[in-house]
């Protein structure tokens, strides 16, 4: 059978999905687990990497989803296509879930900072993963059962097809059970989704950032949103649409491509949902540090000068008292700025100590809850950049 120029376009999407999502996944895999062993694990950091093994999960089977599209006929032995079809499944809807549980988190943080930092354990993350995983395969096994005798791989056109050929009796099933699939793994959450990307977005929009901090958060909250949409409508669209007029789709199969292209889209999300992270990337590929990190360690320099003069016993010139001159004084402009508690440091969210700030608990990158020890004022800790908004 001949390929159509929309097949072609299809084995063209699943190639370079493949080549951009596998690195991108393991490259993002292995900055989150490296923060988690410097750092301890967080709740992000358990969705993230939980992302991370779905997206490589439907990276996996991408091969032998564009080698049946190649070849428009199913060649491998039957007993590999339930298995191909239960991970391709359970990756994209268990990527949608987590991504949820990120965006969560994420307006938990910045609405009720000091009530969500009691329950901001990564213990919990975990038995949240947990359930949503067992809520995925528990509605994809059912629906995988409803091929009665197990025979996955029937004839359409003359061509073998894995699990898209089924007769009326299994229709009458599987039909309504995409419907609630599509309302509680997609509309339910990208309802969550919505709301709380919103309200981060008015809740930060109001507060006192600089507006280069407002925009930057603007520009992740509304990519996320963005990329749940693109990637996930169109194929439970086409289970909607199958549901209305009773059959399986024909386009259901080309709906699948925009779910596969999360795979290399939510890898850029994360790495922006930690502007930490991606500073550290970009400054080991070009191989020297960055400018907010040249521009903290400056700051730190000039606020060490007046102790080191102290203890070499030099007096103080003109300027050196309290909040004169070079402003280290109390009411200096060097100090903690307003808004560094809430995120927009490297190691943001770090305020679990007493004395820390309650708007510590904005934050929300890989480095949240770290832990600034007693005593800890808001402002204290690497410095942020003036420009740089909550990790969001």
């Amino acid at each position: 059978m001949e390929l159509s120029g929309v097949d072609y376009v299809a084995l063209t999407v699943y190639c370079f999905t493949f080549l951009l999502g596998f690195p991108a996944n393991l490259l993002v895999l292995l900055v989150y687990v490296r923060k988690a062993r410097r750092h301890g694990a967080t709740p992000n950091v358990v969705y993230a990497l939980n992302l991370c093994l779905a997206n490589l999960a439907l990276v996996a089977w991408l091969p032998i989803k564009a080698l049946e599209m190649g070849l428009q006929d199913w060649r491998l032995p039957p007993l590999v296509c339930p298995i191909y079809s239960f991970f391709l499944y359970a990756s994209v809807y268990g990527s949608c879930l987590f991504l949820t549980a990120v965006t969560v988190g994420r307006y938990l943080s910045i609405a009720f900072p000091i009530v969500y930092k009691r329950y901001r354990r990564a213990r919990l993350s975990c038995y949240v993963c947990v359930g949503l995983w067992v809520l995925v395969m528990a509605h994809l096994s059912i629906s995988l059962a409803t091929e009665g005798g197990a025979h996955f791989v029937g004839v359409k056109d003359d061509a073998s097809v894995c699990y898209d050929h089924f007769n009326a009796s299994q229709l009458r099933v599987l039909l309504p059970l995409r419907l609630e699939m599509s309302v509680v793994l997609f509309l339910l959450p990208l309802a969550i989704t919505s709301f709380c990307t919103l309200r981060c977005v008015a809740l930060v929009w109001r507060s006192n950032l600089r507006p280069m901090g407002k925009r930057r958060v603007l520009a992740v909250a509304l990519s996320t949103l963005a990329v749940f949409v693109v990637c996930y409508a169109p194929y439970n669209a086409s289970h909607i649409v199958g549901f209305v007029q009773a059959k399986n789709v024909e386009w259901r199969s080309y709906a699948m491509l925009t779910s596969t292209c999360n795979v290399f889209l939510e890898p850029v999300v994360m790495l922006m949902l930690s502007p930490a992270v991606s500073r550290g990337i970009l400054g080991k590929v070009c191989g020297r540090q960055s400018h907010f990190r040249r521009s903290d360690a400056s700051r730190g320099k000039l606020s060490n000068a007046p102790s080191e003069r102290s203890r070499k016993g030099e007096g103080g010139g003109p300027g050196d008292g309290p909040g004169s001159g070079l402003g280290f004084g109390p009411g200096s402009g060097l100090g903690a700025r307003p808004w560094s508690g809430l995120g927009a440091g490297p190691e943001a969210d770090s305020g679990s100590g007493p004395g820390s700030s309650p708007g510590s608990g904005l934050g929300s990158g890989p480095e949240a809850d770290s832990g600034s020890g007693p005593g800890s004022s808001p402002g204290s800790g690497p410095r942020a950049s003036p420009d740089s908004g909550p990790e969001v």
